[in-house]
């Protein structure tokens, strides 16, 4: 029988206030969720061009971790990018920004 896998959100900018989070570096987040037995990790990004993906994919499988998902909602929120969107720039940027985080 397999086994529920375990993840948890964090928001890589700093400029997106949450009401529900918790404000810590990422290498401490990273730690702690290694401890309490987390398999994977969500990251809530809001600018794909401002992230380090080799990095960031180095710190999260030295700590044992897995990448569960990307977020793309914070992109929405700082810059109104939807693929929704009615504007035609913001769709075509929702999806320039979607190829870059994949």
């Amino acid at each position: 029988m397999s086994r529920l896998k375990l993840s948890a959100v964090h928001a890589l900018a700093k400029d997106v206030e949450f009401r529900v989070v918790i404000k810590a570096p990422l290498e401490r987040v990273l730690k702690k969720l290694q401890e309490y037995g987390y398999d994977g990790i969500e990251y809530n990004i809001s600018n794909p061009y401002e992230v380090d993906v080799v990095e960031l994919k180095r710190k999260t499988r030295n700590h044992g971790l897995g990448v569960a998902a990307i977020s793309t909602g914070l992109s929405y929120l700082r810059y109104g990018y939807s693929l929704s969107s009615r504007d035609e720039h913001d769709r075509n940027m929702a999806i320039k920004f979607f190829k870059k985080y994949i």
